[in-house]
């Protein structure tokens, strides 16, 4: 009967009329007990509780224990599809206390899996845990393929405890042979459940390929599964037909429009599946873009500062810097390196230091104009680029820097002192940024040189200096320029 339903339901519904008379009781019992099996398997789980309910009073009025205990584990695994969790934790517990221990060794193992099932969903952790550990350790030793099975629960316990790196272990060795979660057709769930494991370790490009496969694979698993079902429903509505001849006939068709009606509530929430699905689909898709504009802001940004970072400053080269040089507007370009920072951090420590940087971003963001650009360009230096600007207009932005962090900046080990170096280059004509950028470090190299807390320009690119253009630091050390 296997990969026939339809067949098996017709055999087992004309066994299970055929033997309705007391002296085949027996019989009637075996086949009651293997056609609720079958519907169950087709997704019809009220009616496979009626029909092992039957069974159940059955072996109970004649006190068949070890039969009782199989009736309680099937009825325990129905209410399990049909979400009645607690339910179904009573029957494993009946099932179990009936059972004689050390008899059959697989099937205790099959009830722990059972019962780890319900415990998860009830979020009884600790008592899932052990019990899929016996469940993966009995089906380990007797090579079973629900070994699978249970380490998939493992991983979903160790998931739902925080413990995310365990989950994607397991995970992945057990997708890396992924022929036993298929054949349970559990796949699908590994992946579903891989992909919110590497979420929550911030793993977004894995998480997005395994929801992918996931939803892929849940979409065959859904259709397979409606085609089981239809043909089950064909199978049993022949059956119907085929009794109608008889005494049965009113009993037939009143069971026939129940039926209908769980087809339809069937196909219902088949259409709400659907409907989520793709609610599903335009979420990832959402998140998609969510995710990709957050990564590439993070790519660009500086961590510690906020600022932008060197990686997107020569990525844009052409919109900061080119395209107001090609137009013949002026630019001017600093690099700013921050004074004797590695005696801050040995002094302060390099939290202090951390600190010292951030307040030197903050400071700049407030002095700088609107369209002014400021970038860490690496370790204690950063790159100013001032559009349309002149040098003294330039000079005049880092004297505001200069006079806001005169007090010094607080950090936990005390009061530090910051001063900075400046090299600034200012040009008119089309240039390339590392033309700049080392014409800025040579005039910076002379500013350290000079005895550090100057401003060194590099060049005028052709711009009158004036009396009014001198400008002086605190300590009344002239600005230096290439011209002097």
């Amino acid at each position: 009967m296997r990969g026939a339903p339809e067949r098996a339901v017709v055999y087992l519904a004309d066994a299970y009329r055929a033997t309705s008379d007391r002296p085949l009781n027996p019989q009637h019992i075996i086949a009651t007990e293997k056609l609720a099996r079958v519907v169950d398997w087709a997704g019809d789980h009220l009616q496979a509780i009626s029909l092992i309910g039957e069974v159940i009073d059955w072996d109970q009025a004649r006190q068949r224990k070890l039969a009782l205990s199989t009736d309680y584990y099937f009825r325990g695994v129905f209410n399990l599809g049909r979400g009645e969790f607690q339910t179904a934790l009573a029957d494993f517990n009946r099932s179990r206390a009936l059972a004689p221990a050390g008899v059959d060794p697989v099937g205790s193992a099959f009830l722990d899996l059972q019962t780890c099932s319900a415990l998860i969903e009830l979020r009884a952790l600790d008592g899932a845990r052990a019990a899929c550990q016996r469940a993966e350790e009995a089906f380990g030793r007797y090579g079973e393929l629900a070994q699978a099975q249970a380490r998939l629960l493992l991983a979903r316990i160790s998931n739902l405890t925080g413990e995310h790196k365990k989950a994607l272990d397991l995970l992945n060795g057990l997708l890396a042979n992924a022929d036993a979660l298929s054949a349970s057709s559990s796949a699908p769930e590994a992946y579903r459940l891989r992909s919110d494991v590497n979420q929550r370790l911030r793993r977004t490009v894995a998480a997005y390929r395994d929801l992918d496969i996931y939803v892929r694979g849940i979409e065959r698993q859904r259709a397979s599964e409606q085609m089981k079902q239809n043909a089950v429903l064909r199978a049993r509505l022949d059956a119907d037909r085929a009794a109608a001849r008889n005494e049965e006939l009113r009993q037939k068709l009143d069971l026939s429009a129940t039926r209908e009606r769980e087809r339809a509530k069937r196909e219902s929430i088949l259409v709400g599946a659907a409907v989520i699905g793709l609610l599903l689909i335009l979420t990832i898709l959402g998140m998609s873009v969510y995710h990709r504009r957050k990564l590439t802001r993070i790519a660009n940004t500086d961590p510690l500062t906020g600022l932008l970072n060197r990686r997107f400053v020569s990525e844009h080269e052409r919109l900061l810097v080119s395209t107001h040089t090609k137009t013949g507007d002026s630019l001017a370009l600093a690099i700013v390196d921050i004074d004797h920072f590695k005696a801050i951090n040995d002094t302060y420590g390099h939290d202090g230091g951390d600190q010292v940087l951030v307040a030197f971003a903050d400071v700049a963001r407030g002095a700088l104009r609107k369209d002014d650009v400021i970038a860490r360009w690496g370790g204690e230096e950063f790159l100013v680029i001032f559009p349309r600007a002149s040098v003294a207009e330039a000079v005049g932005a880092l004297f505001r820097v200069k006079n806001a962090l005169a007090a010094g900046v607080s950090t936990a080990g005390g009061v530090v002192p910051v001063k900075f170096s400046v090299g600034i280059v200012c040009c008119r004509t089309a240039e390339r940024l590392h033309t700049l950028v080392q014409r800025a470090d040579e005039a910076l190299y002379r500013a350290k040189a000079g005895g550090r807390d100057r401003i060194e320009i590099a060049e005028l690119c052709s711009l009158p200096i004036t009396a009014n253009d001198t400008l002086l630091l605190a300590d009344d050390r002239r600005i230096g320029a290439a011209a002097t």
